[in-house]
């Protein structure tokens, strides 16, 4: 089975990024990704705004099967070159599986796309995020903070008060903030102004890193409104850290998933796959 998947955005970070990077070695062994959609059985669409969209339309006239996947809708706002709502409903029609990565999903974006498809919901990395043995115990509470873009539906805003409001009660307590944000919030210290104390890694590339930043912690902050199915949300809970939010969207799904493994990911992909076939 040979699978063409393809990214002709130049970011490396983001959700979508981390699955394809997470599926290429979930199903590592048992299909071939190759790098032109006319040696392909599957064109996977990771996410509408990083393909060509002429080469989904020449795949598919050349008989090829089309698997959309779909995450949260994309911002026009953010993606002015075309209209990503306009694009993933044409996709979805052309498509001959569409996967939603939680039941969120499926209510909300396929209830504009209108199509039913399947639910696989993201698995991470669990050779790299995996929970310590023994865990230091220490009479105060660590806190974890991350965005990497700067949608305002991350609510970082909403998340630093929550940070506030815990340190409040005990000034012991502390923060990680890891991620992208403006020179402006970094140096005025992320408005805090009680004397909170943090610390700041800024971005974070190498995952065994970040994974060792989880495993120190023990809460994830994320009151983000409208995710999907995060990943960051699946890496904390896989570290052993409890996750704080606000049962908006897929967080809740992603903070209660049984299965974390790309194990259990992969194979739920590799199913699919081979029914289209």
């Amino acid at each position: 089975m040979k699978i063409y998947n393809p990214n002709i955005s130049k970011q490396t970070l983001g959700g979508g990024h981390t699955f394809r990077r997470n599926l290429e070695k979930a199903l590592s062994g048992k299909v071939e990704f190759v790098n032109t959609w006319p040696e392909c059985d599957i064109f996977l669409i990771s996410s509408v705004t990083i393909v060509d969209k002429g080469e989904v339309h020449e795949a598919k006239k050349a008989g090829k099967k089309i698997v959309l996947r779909v995450d949260n809708m994309p911002r026009k706002s953010r993606n002015s070159r075309m209209s990503p709502a306009e694009r993933m409903k044409e996709f979805a029609e052309m498509a001959d599986a569409v996967i939603y990565q939680s039941k969120w999903a499926l209510k909300w974006i396929g209830s504009y796309l209108g199509q039913h498809g399947f639910i696989i919901r993201n698995g991470v990395d669990t050779d790299i995020f995996y929970p310590l043995g023994i865990k230091e115990e220490k009479d105060y509470k660590k806190f974890l903070m991350i965005q990497y873009n700067r949608d305002e539906n991350k609510r970082m805003t909403e998340a630093f008060d929550m940070f506030s409001k815990e340190w409040m009660e005990d000034s012991n307590n502390q923060l990680e903030i890891v991620g992208n944000f403006s020179p402006e919030l970094v140096g005025a210290n992320f408005d805090f102004f009680r004397g909170e104390g943090y610390n700041y890694w800024g971005v974070i590339e190498d995952r065994m890193q970040l994974a060792n930043i989880m495993r120190s912690c023990d809460i994830l902050l994320y009151p983000s409104y409208s995710d999907a199915c995060p990943n960051t949300v699946i890496e904390a809970k896989s570290c052993g850290m409890k996750v704080w939010h606000h049962g908006h969207a897929g967080v809740g799904e992603a903070a209660s998933i049984e299965d974390p493994s790309l194990k259990r990911m992969g194979n739920e992909y590799l199913e699919l796959f081979n029914k289209i076939l």
